[in-house]
C-alpha cells in the first residue's frame, strides 16, 4: 500500500464480537483490526522503566543486570503459550527468568495475530510453575525488547573485552593511545542513540561491531563512505563516492532494463550529476559472495571499469553485477566501457575480517594518496574509525529528525525505486523529490528562466569520453527510447521558445536567476561554464587536445562536411547553409546541433568549389572562410578523417555466432530460395523427383536464381544476392583514434533479419556419422575433389566402397579415437614388421617388440609358460631367455617404507607450496593372495612380491617353484594403505605407502608400521596433526598404544552442569609433533544405525526406548523418506541408507506421523548432529564445538541414567565399540580445534570432513573398478593411475548417487559445495568454547526433559553422587568390558553393531588361480582331448588375468608435463588459501546461559520443529538429496562395466575348470545312490509347512531349517527344566500359551520374571537379534523388549517406575516370559486391571516363586 496514509485520529471502531473467537483467519484484515491487535501487544509506557534508557553511557549499560538469553530447545507447540484466561501474574517476574530462545520467540510473534483472533488474552510460560502463570499479551513484546537489550549488551561487552585484550598485546604506542581514547569514549558515548547522519538509521550500537574481528555491515560501509565524501567535495570535485545503494539500484533494474526516472531514480540522478559536474571517476562498494567487500571504480575518462579486491588470489569478476553495470553505462552514455579486472590499487588482506576497513582505505588512497592499509595496523585502523564515528554523535534526536526526509513515497514509483529511496544516498539529499517529479516534466519542458535553460544546456558540458556517439545513419530521426536526460535538453519541436539561445548570454544575466536547487547559476556546472567563457574572452584558454578532438568528432558526426576555423577553434561552418556558428562556450556543440536540426538546408555533399579548397563568397560582406589544404591538414592532426564509403563486410559471426555454425554445417552455395518441389509443382505441376533430367535442370537453375543470399565458406561470411557492396563510413572512436568495424549494408541487413535466415542459422549441426546421408544436391563435389587432390587421398574418395574395407574402417576408428587398444596395435606392428623382414630376407635379430604386446606376453609367461610356448607357434613372441634378459620394468611406487616413500610426499607438498597441517589416515582391504615375480633393474635381481615379509629376492626365476613348494614365504591376505589429506578444497589425497599384511597381524605389528611412517614424515617437517582409522578393535588398539607411548597433552572444558565432571581432552606430542586420534565418520554413522537395528539391546532413555520395529514400519508408510531396502535385507555398510536414516526429512516424518516415538527422535537427532559436526561444509567451528559437546553431555547423561536406575549397560546402552567410537570422535574434534588454534604455525583452515579414512576407502574402490581382485603387484602398478582417478574425482567434486540403495560406500569427501575458507580458518577462544558448552548443556537438558527426566534430579551431586560413574578415560576406549560371557558375545559382535571386519572367504581370482595351478600339474595322466580343453581354459583364464593386469599397469608412468599440470592446478588452489592464514582467530560471542527444566507437557502438545530445523541446517547434501522423494525406476543393467564382465567370465571359467578336472581325474562318487540323491536334491525341512506357503531354497532354506530345529530343541529343554522344578501352572508355562493358533505378537501382555519378581510385561519386539511380527514357538524368540507393570492391589496394576520416576523397561530372554495373558483393562490413566483368570494365574505363580528361581538358575546353566 505504498503511498497510502492512515489517519490515526479517524480509525473506524473495532468490534471485538465480530472478530474475536469467531473462527476468522488473520489474513487480509482491515486496518482497524490490525490496529487493535497492535495495541493489545504493545508494552504500556508505564512498564518501560524495565528497559535501560538509550542515553546512558556504554560503561553504565554494561554494568546493568539483565535476564540471560536461553539456548534450550523448545519442543512444545506455540499454541500452548497462549491462554484464554485473563492475565494474573506480575510482568516483573519475567525479569528474573531466562528469555526464551529468539527463534522460538519469533515463532510466537508470528502466531500472535491468529491467537489473538482465537481469543487469547494472556501468555503462558510452560517452563515454570507447571504453566500456571498468566502474563499480559504484551509479554511477547516485553521479551523481544529485553532480548534486543541483552543482545546489544553482549555486543558492547565483547567490544570492551577486545579493547582490553588488544591493549595488553600491542606494544605499538599509536595503537595503545588510540585504544585508550576509545576506552575513554565508552564512558561518554550513549549505548544506542542515533549517530547523527541525515536520512540514516544507524545508531551508536552499530559501532560496537567495529571493536572486534567481526565483519562490517552495510551501515558501517555507508557511513565511512559518507565521511570520505564530505572531504572530497571540498577539493576533488571530479571524483564521486557512491554508497551501497548505487550497486543495489544497478542490479535491481538490470532485468527489466528500464532506466527511466520512475524505475531507476537513483541512476538517473547519478547521470544528471555526472553530466553536470563532469565527474571523471565514480567509486562504489560492492558485496560479493555474501561474505566479502570489494571496491569498484568507473573511469569516465578512459571508459573503463576496474575493481579492487584485497584478496587478489580469490578475485573473480562479479558477473551478474558487472553485466548490469555495463548495461546501464551503455544505455545511459551510449558507450561500452572496457573491463580492466582487479587493477584498482588497494591493500592486501591477510586476515578474514578486514575487507570493510580496506574499502574505506582504498577510497582514501584514491582521493588523498593515503598509505595503503597494512596488516600490522589492522587494530589501529578499526579503533580510529570507531573514534571518528563516535565523535560524529552530536545533536539531539529532534535536530536529526528535522534533517531527515519525509517518510512517504509516490504512487508513481516502483517498489524497487521505493527501496532505493528508503536506503538513501548522501550525495543526493533531493533524491526523493527528484524521483517524484512527473515523467512528462522531463519530456515537455516548461522553461521559466534563463538560468533553468542554462542548466539544461550545461548537460552537454561533458568530461572526455562521457558521451559516445549514437550509432546509425546521420539523418536518422527515429527516437531511441532513452530517457530525455540522455538527449539534448532543449524545448521539443513545436514548443514556444521563450528565450534566445545566443552566445551573447552574459554572465550577469545568469546571476539574476534564483539559487533554489534545480535552477542554474549556482550549480557547479554553471560555475565551470562561466569560467571557461571568461578565459576564452580573455584569451587565456588553454585548449585540451582530448576534449577538442572529442568536440570535432561530435561536429563531424552531425555534419561530415563541417569546416573549422583555424583562428577561432570553436567557430564552425555548417555545410548545409554555409552559416558560421560560434559555440556558446568551449567544447559545447549545442548550438550547432540546434542549428542543423532547425536549418531548412539539408546536409549535402560539398561542392567542387569547396572540395578544391577555394574560399566561398561571404554573405553580407563577411570575409570568406578559407578552407585551403593547409587548413585541412591542421584539422587532420587532431581528428583522423575517415573515408565516406566502405566495402560491405557481409553477415559475419561477429553479428551472430550461429553464422559460423551454419557455414560449417552446410556445403551449399546459398539460401533463401523456395524448395525444389515448390518450384517444380508451380512450373510442371508435379514433384521434383518425377521430372525429366532437362526439367530438373530448369528447376535447379531457377532455384539458384532465387537465392536470397550466398555463402562465402572461404571467409566465413554471408552476403545478400542484392548486396549494395558499399556502406557509409563507420563510427570513429576518438579515444583510440581508429575507425570501428563497419556494419553490413541495408540489403544484407534485410537478409539478416529475415525469418528464412534465422531458421537456417538456428538449425543445429547433425552428428558427423550422419553426414554421409546428406542430399547429393547439397554437396559441393567439385570443391571436395580439389581438396582431396591437394591432400593426396583422391583414391580413397574415388574408389567404390572404399570406406567399407577393414583397413579404412580401422583407420577411421583410430583417427576418431573410438579404437584405442595398445595391445592390438602392438600385435599389428610386430606382425607387419615380421612380414616385412621376411619379404626382404632379413632375420629376426634386434627385432623390436611393441611394449604393450611384450608386456602381455610376459604376463602370460609368468602365469603359464606352457601357454606362452603354444602361442609362440603362431605369433611373434620373445623367447623365455629373451624375456629374462629384457625384463626391466619395475613399479615406480616404493615397495617398502623407505626414504623414497617420504621423498615423494615432500616433493608433492613442495610442488603445491604447502607446509600446513595434514591428516594421516589408514585402512586395509582384502588382497588376492598371490606372489608375483618382477625384475628390479637398479638392483639387477628378481623379487617375489606378495609376501608378508616384503619383497623376496630370487637368484634364478627357475627356482620360484621350489621356493613356493617349500612354503618359505607367507602370502599376504590384506593390503594396508596410508594416505595424507591436505585441508584445502579440490586437493588430491597423497598415497603414502602400501604394505602387505596377514590376517593374524596384531596391533603391535601394525604399530611398528605406523611409527615408521610418522617418524619419516615428522623428520621431514610434515605437520601430521591427526591419525584416522576405522572403528575395528585392532585399529583402536593401535591408537591406544600410540597414545601410551607418547607425551600426553590435555585440554579441559569446565562442565556447566553442577556435580558433573569436566570434559578432559587428551592429545599427544609424538616425536615433537602434536596430533590427535580420529575415527572414520561414515563408519561411525553406520555403527549408530546398526546399534539401533540390533535386536541384542534395548536402547532406553528415561521413559522411552528406541527400537528397530518403529523404523522398519516407517519405510512401509506412504511418503516415507526411507526405502524398503534400507530396513529389509539391509546392507550394514550402506552409506546412503545411514545418511537417509539420520536426515532431517526422516526426523520430520517421525515427528509428524509418530510424535510418540520420542526415543527414536532424540537418538536420530543427537547422533546425526554429532556426525554432521564433521561432515557439514558451511557451519562455523564454534557451532561444531557445540554439536559435539551436546553429544558428549547426552552420552554422559544416558550413562548416568542407566547407572542410577540399575539398567545394565550391555543391554540398554550403545555397544562398547559404539561408545568408544563416539568418544574418539568427540574428543578428536575438540583436539583438532585446539591443535589448529594453539599448536599450528599460522592460521590454516580445518576441514573436518577430510580427516577420516575415506580417502583410503576411495582408493581401494577405484582400484577394484580396474581389477576386482588385485594382487599386491597389481596395486603397486595401479598407484599412478589411481592418483589420476583420485584427481578426476577431486576435480569433478561430485559424489555418487545419494538415492542409491544397498550401494555400499559413497565417497563425499570430494564435495566442497558451500565451503567458506575464511570461516573454517577461524577458531573459537576458550571463552567461546565455555559458552558453547553452556549452550550444549542446556540443549541436552531440554532433550532429557523431553525424555521424561528431570535434569536437576539427574545431575544432583548430593542425592545420587555415589551412583554416578566416572566417564571412561581415553585409555579405557580399547579395553574390553568386564562382562565377556557367552551370552553377550553376539551382542557385541560386528554383525550386530556394525563394526566392520573383512571377510575371510576365498576370492574368485584366487580360486581360478588355484585351478590353473592344478592344471599345470603334470603328474595326472590325461587324454589329448582333455589336454586341449584344459589348455584352452588356461589361456582363457590368462586372458582375463592379462586384461586386468594391463588395466592395472596402464598409465603406470605419468607424463611429466601432465603431472606438472596437476600440481600446478593444486598449487593455485593452495595459494588461494595461504593469504588467509596468518592472523589469530576471531573471537566468537560469549553467551553464558543457565540450564532450564521443561515442565509437565503431554505428547500431544509437543512440537519438534526446532529439532527438525537444526538438523536441516546441519545435515549434508548427501542426506538432503538422498531421501526418498518418488518411486524410482529399477536400476539398469551394468553389462558394459568391464569389471563386472570380467567377473562373470571368471565365474564361468571356474565352473568349466571344475567340470574338466573332474572328467580328467575320473572322479567317482562317494556314498550310496540315496546319499548322492540327497546331495543333489536337498529338501528344505524348515520352509514348507503344508499350508500352501512357498518353499525357499538355498541358504535361506538351510537357515530356516536350522532355526526351526533349534527352536524345537530349546522348547524341549524349557519344558524339561520347568517340569523338573515343579513350577505351578506347568501346562501354561512350558509353552507360554503360545501356539500356531495363538502366536505371540507385538503389544501382547504376559507374566514375566524380572529381578526375582513376577510382573506383567507388554511386548515391544522379539526375534533372534531382529524383529519379527509374531512367533508360534516361544523358544524361537531370543529376546523380548517389554514395558513392565507391577501389582498394587488385587487385580490392579500400574506401570513400574525407576528411582527417577521414569517408566521401566526390560530386555528379557524368552525363558523369562512365563505365559501370555489377556490384555488388561485400563481403568485410569495410570492403572490397568487383569482379568479374573489371569489374576488367579499370577497368584498361583507368585506362590511358586521359589520354584521359578530354581528353574531360572537351571536355564542359565550350559548343557
Amino acid at each position: 500500500m505504498a503511498g497510502d496514509f492512515v489517519d490515526l485520529s479517524n480509525i473506524p471502531p473495532f468490534d471485538a464480537r465480530k472478530w474475536i473467537d469467531t473462527g476468522k483467519l488473520y489474513s487480509d484484515i482491515p486496518f482497524e483490526v490490525q490496529w487493535a491487535k497492535t495495541k493489545a501487544y504493545r508494552v504500556p509506557d508505564a512498564y518501560h522503566y524495565h528497559f535501560p534508557s538509550y542515553n546512558i553511557t556504554v560503561k553504565d549499560f554494561i554494568q546493568l543486570k539483565l535476564p540471560k538469553r536461553s539456548a534450550e530447545i523448545i519442543t512444545t507447540k506455540p499454541r500452548i503459550w497462549f491462554s484464554h484466561d485473563l492475565p494474573c501474574t506480575d510482568i516483573s517476574v519475567l525479569i528474573a527468568r531466562p528469555l526464551p530462545p529468539r527463534e522460538f520467540l519469533d515463532t510466537l510473534l508470528k502466531d500472535a495475530g491468529q491467537e489473538w483472533l482465537n481469543g487469547a488474552q494472556s501468555i503462558v510460560d510452560p517452563r515454570f510453575n507447571n504453566a500456571t502463570d498468566r502474563f499480559p499479551l504484551w509479554a511477547l513484546e516485553f521479551w523481544r525488547l529485553l532480548d534486543e537489550c541483552v543482545k546489544k549488551q553482549e555486543g558492547w561487552k565483547r567490544g570492551e573485552a577486545w579493547l582490553e585484550s588488544e591493549k595488553r598485546k600491542t606494544a605499538y604506542p599509536p595503537t595503545k593511545e588510540a585504544i585508550q581514547e576509545a576506552q575513554d569514549l565508552l564512558a561518554r558515548l550513549e549505548w544506542d542513540m542515533p549517530l547523527g547522519y541525515p536520512g540514516s538509521t544507524i545508531r551508536t550500537f552499530s559501532l560496537a561491531q567495529m571493536l572486534g574481528q567481526t565483519w562490517l555491515n552495510d551501515e558501517h560501509i555507508d557511513v565511512m563512505i559518507e565521511e570520505l565524501s564530505d572531504q572530497i567535495k571540498k577539493d576533488f570535485g571530479f571524483m564521486l563516492f557512491a554508497p551501497l545503494s548505487f550497486a543495489i539500484q544497478v542490479e535491481m533494474v538490470s532485468g527489466a532494463k528500464n532506466y527511466s526516472r520512475k524505475n531507476a531514480p537513483l541512476l538517473c540522478r547519478y547521470e544528471k550529476h555526472i553530466r553536470e559536474q563532469g565527474i571523471e571517476e565514480l567509486y562504489f562498494p560492492l558485496h560479493v559472495n555474501n561474505n566479502h567487500w570489494i571496491t569498484g571504480c568507473i573511469d569516465f575518462t578512459n571508459g573503463s571499469i576496474s575493481y579492487g579486491d584485497p584478496i587478489d588470489v580469490l578475485f573473480t569478476k562479479p558477473q551478474k553485477f558487472h553485466r548490469a553495470l555495463e548495461g546501464w553505462l551503455l544505455h545511459t552514455f551510449n558507450r561500452k566501457f572496457k573491463y580492466e579486472g582487479n587493477t584498482l590499487p588497494c591493500a592486501e588482506q591477510e586476515d578474514t575480517h578486514s575487507c570493510g576497513i580496506i574499502v574505506a582505505n582504498t577510497l582514501e588512497h584514491a582521493a588523498f594518496g593515503s598509505p595503503l592499509w597494512k596488516q600490522r595496523d589492522a587494530v589501529l585502523q578499526r579503533v580510529k574509525w570507531f573514534i571518528h564515528l563516535s565523535k560524529k554523535r552530536s545533536g539531539s534526536m529532534s535536530e536529526i529528525a528535522k534533517e531527515s526526509p519525509p517518510c512517504h513515497s509516490s504512487n508513481d514509483l516502483t517498489i524497487e525505486s521505493s527501496i532505493v529511496i528508503a536506503l538513501g544516498d548522501h550525495n543526493f539529499p533531493d533524491l526523493r523529490s527528484f524521483a517524484e517529479e512527473l515523467e512528462q516534466n522531463s519530456e515537455a519542458l516548461d522553461v521559466k528562466g534563463v538560468g533553468t535553460v542554462d542548466v539544461l544546456l550545461d548537460l552537454e558540458v561533458q568530461r572526455p569520453g562521457i558521451r559516445a556517439l549514437d550509432e546509425g545513419s546521420i539523418d536518422s530521426t527515429e527516437d531511441d527510447g532513452r530517457d530525455e536526460m540522455n538527449m539534448v535538453a532543449v524545448p521539443q519541436t513545436g514548443m514556444k521558445r521563450r528565450h534566445n539561445f545566443s552566445p551573447s548570454l552574459s554572465e550577469e544575466s545568469l546571476s539574476e536567476t534564483s539559487s533554489v536547487e534545480g535552477q542554474s547559476g549556482q550549480s557547479r556546472s554553471a560555475k565551470a561554464a562561466r569560467k571557461l567563457r571568461k578565459k576564452q574572452k580573455e584569451g587565456t584558454l588553454e585548449i585540451n587536445s582530448i576534449k577538442y578532438a572529442n568536440f570535432k568528432t561530435k561536429i563531424l558526426t552531425i555534419d561530415p562536411n563541417a569546416e573549422f576555423l583555424s583562428k577561432d577553434p570553436f567557430r564552425v561552418r555548417h555545410s548545409g547553409c554555409g552559416k558560421q556558428l560560434a559555440m556558446k562556450e568551449p567544447y559545447d556543440i549545442t548550438r550547432f546541433r540546434l542549428h542543423t536540426r532547425d536549418c531548412k538546408s539539408k546536409i549535402r555533399t560539398p561542392s567542387l568549389f569547396a572540395m578544391m579548397g577555394w574560399g566561398k563568397p561571404a554573405k553580407n560582406g563577411e570575409k570568406s572562410i578559407e578552407v585551403s589544404k593547409p587548413k585541412l591538414k591542421e584539422v587532420e592532426e587532431d581528428v583522423k578523417l575517415v573515408p565516406e564509403m566502405y566495402p560491405c563486410p557481409g553477415i559475419t559471426p561477429t553479428d551472430d555466432p550461429r553464422v559460423a555454425i551454419y557455414l560449417g554445417r552446410t556445403g551449399y552455395e546459398g539460401g533463401g530460395s523456395r524448395a525444389f518441389n515448390t518450384i517444380a509443382c508451380e512450373i510442371f505441376g508435379k514433384p521434383f523427383k518425377l521430372l525429366k533430367p532437362e526439367e530438373k535442370e530448369e528447376v535447379t537453375n531457377r532455384q539458384l536464381h532465387e537465392l536470397k543470399w550466398r555463402n562465402d565458406h572461404a571467409h566465413g561470411r554471408v552476403f545478400a544476392t542484392a548486396c549494395k557492396h558499399t556502406v557509409p563510413n563507420p563510427r570513429f572512436d576518438p579515444k583510440t583514434n581508429t575507425v570501428l568495424p563497419a556494419k553490413h549494408c541495408s540489403e544484407c541487413s534485410k537478409v539478416f533479419a529475415s525469418r528464412a535466415f534465422k531458421t537456417a542459422i538456428n538449425k543445429k549441426p547433425g552428428a558427423d556419422k550422419n553426414a554421409i546421408h546428406t542430399n547429393h544436391q547439397y554437396r559441393n563435389r567439385g570443391a571436395g575433389e580439389v581438396f582431396a587432390r591437394t591432400q593426396g587421398v583422391k583414391e580413397l574418395i574415388e574408389t567404390k566402397d572404399a570406406r567399407k574395407t577393414p583397413c579404412v574402417r580401422l583407420a577411421q576408428r583410430i583417427l576418431s579415437g573410438e579404437f584405442n587398444n595398445e595391445v592390438f596395435e602392438g600385435l599389428i606392428q610386430v606382425m607387419v614388421t615380421k612380414d616385412d623382414r621376411q619379404c626382404r630376407g632379413v632375420g629376426m635379430q634386434n627385432f623390436r617388440h611393441s611394449l604393450a604386446w611384450d608386456e602381455v606376453c610376459n604376463i602370460i609367461r609368468i602365469h603359464s609358460p606352457r601357454a606362452l610356448t603354444s602361442l609362440a607357434q603362431y605369433l611373434p613372441i620373445r623367447s623365455h631367455r629373451s624375456f629374462r634378459m629384457h625384463e626391466s620394468r619395475a613399479p615406480a611406487f616404493p615397495l617398502t617404507i623407505c626414504d623414497r616413500t617420504f621423498e615423494l610426499v615432500v616433493e608433492h607438498l613442495e610442488a603445491l607450496n604447502y607446509s600446513g597441517p595434514v591428516g594421516l589416515s589408514c585402512d586395509d582391504t582384502k588382497l588376492f593372495s598371490s606372489l608375483r615375480l618382477f625384475w628390479d633393474a637398479p638392483k639387477e635381481t628378481y623379487f617375489l612380491i606378495g609376501g608378508t615379509e616384503g619383497p623376496y629376492p630370487v637368484a634364478n626365476p627357475d627356482e620360484v617353484k621350489d621356493i613356493l613348494a617349500d612354503k618359505s614365504i607367507t602370502k599376504s591376505t590384506k593390503i594396508r594403505l596410508w594416505c595424507l589429506t591436505i585441508p584445502v578444497p579440490r586437493t588430491t589425497p597423497i598415497i603414502v605407502a602400501a604394505l602387505p599384511i596377514a590376517n593374524n597381524h596384531t596391533a603391535s605389528d601394525l604399530l611398528v608400521y605406523l611409527e615408521s611412517i610418522l617418524h619419516g614424515l615428522i623428520d621431514r617437517h610434515v605437520q601430521v596433526v591427526l591419525y584416522a582409522c576405522d572403528g575395528t578393535e585392532v585399529e583402536r588398539s593401535v591408537q591406544k598404544m600410540l597414545i601410551d607411548k607418547s607425551d600426553q597433552l590435555t585440554y579441559t572444558i569446565p562442565n556447566p552442569r553442577p556435580g558433573c565432571s569436566d570434559t578432559r581432552i587428551i592429545f599427544i606430542r609424538y616425536y615433537g609433533q602434536v596430533l590427535c586420534m580420529v575415527q572414520d565418520l561414515k563408519h561411525a554413522l553406520k555403527t549408530f544405525r546398526n546399534n539401533l537395528f540390533s535386536g541384542a539391546r534395548l536402547l532406553t532413555f528415561g521413559s522411552f526406548t528406541a527400537i528397530f520395529d518403529h523404523i522398519r514400519h516407517l519405510a512401509d508408510e506412504e511418503g516415507s523418506p526411507l526405502y524398503k531396502r534400507d530396513v529389509d535385507k539391509l546392507d550394514r555398510q550402506d552409506d546412503n541408507a545411514a545418511a537417509r536414516l539420520f536426515s532431517a526429512d526422516t526426523l520430520a516424518f517421525i515427528a509428524e506421523r509418530h510424535p510418540n516415538y520420542i526415543g527414536e527422535i532424540v537418538y536420530l537427532f543427537v547422533f546425526g548432529e554429532l556426525v554432521d559436526a564433521y561432515q557439514n561444509r558451511s557451519i562455523s567451528h564454534l557451532e561444531r564445538v557445540k554439536l559435539v559437546l551436546c553429544a558428549h553431555y547426552f552420552l554422559d547423561s544416558w550413562g548416568t541414567f542407566l547407572e542410577v536406575t540399575g539398567y545394565p549397560r550391555k543391554s540398554y546402552h550403545l555397544s562398547r565399540e559404539a561408545v568408544d567410537i563416539a568418544r574418539i570422535i568427540i574428543e578428536g574434534f575438540l583436539a583438532l580445534i585446539i591443535i589448529h588454534r594453539d599448536h599450528v604455525q599460522g592460521i590454516h583452515p580445518l576441514l573436518p570432513w577430510l580427516h577420516s579414512s575415506e580417502a583410503c576407502e576411495h582408493t581401494f574402490g577405484e582400484a577394484r573398478k580396474i581389477v576386482k581382485d588385485f594382487t599386491l603387484l597389481d596395486f603397486l602398478y595401479m598407484v599412478p593411475k589411481l592418483r589420476i582417478k583420485l584427481r578426476e574425482a577431486t576435480m569433478r567434486a561430485r559424489a555418487s548417487d545419494p538415492k542409491a540403495r544397498a550401494a555400499g560406500y559413497n565417497h563425499t569427501y570430494v564435495d566442497h559445495t558451500g565451503v567458506d575458507i575464511r570461516q573454517l580458518s577461524t577458531f573459537p577462544t576458550d571463552d567461546a568454547v565455555r559458552a558453547a558448552a553452556e549452550d550444549a548443556s542446556q540443549e541436552v537438558d531440554s532433550l532429557l526433559a523431553l525424555l521424561g527426566l528431570s535434569p536437576a534430579q539427574l545431575h544432583s551431586s548430593t542425592t545420587y553422587n555415589h551412583h554416578y560413574p566416572t566417564l571412561p578415560s581415553i585409555g579405557s576406549w580399547f579395553t574390553p568390558g568386564p562382562d565377556n560371557s557367552s551370552d553377550d558375545h553376539d551382542d557385541n559382535s560386528v554383525t550386530s553393531d556394525g563394526v566392520e571386519s573383512d571377510s575371510e572367504s576365498i576370492s574368485e581370482a584366487q580360486e581360478l588361480q588355484d585351478l590353473v595351478n592344478r592344471e599345470e600339474d603334470k603328474r595326472l595322466a590325461r587324454t589329448k582331448k582333455q589336454e586341449d580343453r584344459l589348455l584352452n581354459l588356461t589361456c582363457a583364464s590368462l586372458s582375463v588375468l592379462t586384461d586386468e593386469t594391463i588395466a592395472a599397469q596402464h598409465f603406470s608412468e605419468i607424463d611429466e608435463d601432465e603431472l606438472n599440470e596437476f600440481l600446478a592446478e593444486e598449487f593455485t588452489t593452495v595459494s588461494h588459501i595461504k593469504n588467509l592464514l596468518d592472523l589469530p582467530s576471531i573471537e566468537a560471542p560469549d553467551e553464558p546461559m543457565k540450564p532450564l527444566g521443561q515442565g509437565h507437557i503431554t505428547v500431544e502438545q509437543l512440537d519438534f520443529k526446532a529439532l527438525v530445523d537444526m538438523r536441516r541446517s546441519h545435515q549434508t547434501e548427501q542426506a538432503r538429496k538422498g531421501v526418498r522423494t518418488r518411486q524410482l525406476v529399477s536400476g539398469t543393467s551394468n553389462d558394459d562395466d568391464p569389471t563386472q564382465t570380467r567377473s562373470k567370465i571368471r565365474r564361468d571359467l571356474i565352473q568349466q575348470f571344475h567340470a574338466a578336472l573332474r572328467e580328467a581325474q575320473d572322479m567317482q562318487g562317494v556314498g550310496t545312490g540315496t546319499e548322492r540323491s540327497v546331495q543333489w536334491r536337498a529338501q528344505d525341512s524348515g520352509s514348507g509347512d503344508g499350508d500352501g506357503h512357498s518353499h525357499v531354497a538355498g541358504n535361506a532354506a538351510n537357515a530356516a531349517a536350522a532355526a526351526s530345529a533349534a527352536a524345537t530343541k530349546s522348547l524341549g529343554r524349557r519344558r524339561k527344566i520347568f517340569t523338573e522344578a515343579r513350577v505351578p501352572c506347568i501346562s501354561d508355562v512350558t509353552h507360554a500359551r503360545v501356539s500356531k493358533l495363538r502366536p505371540l505378537s507385538v503389544e501382547d501382555y504376559g507374566i514375566v520374571y524380572v529381578d526375582r519378581k513376577l510382573m506383567v510385561g507388554r511386548t515391544g519386539k522379539n526375534g533372534k537379534h531382529a524383529v519379527i511380527s509374531s512367533a508360534s514357538n516361544i523358544s524361537s524368540v531370543s529376546y523380548l523388549a517389554v514395558s513392565l507393570y507391577e501389582q498394587i492391589f488385587g487385580r490392579q496394576l500400574r506401570q513400574t517406575s525407576t528411582i527417577l520416576q521414569t517408566q521401566r523397561f526390560a530386555l528379557l530372554p524368552s525363558t523369562s516370559f512365563l505365559c501370555w495373558v489377556t490384555a488388561p483393562l485400563k481403568t485410569s490413566p495410570a492403572v490397568v486391571e487383569l482379568s479374573v483368570e489371569d489374576s488367579s494365574r499370577l497368584s498361583m505363580l507368585q506362590k511358586g516363586i521359589e520354584t521359578l528361581e530354581i528353574a531360572m538358575r537351571a536355564v542359565r546353566k550350559r548343557d
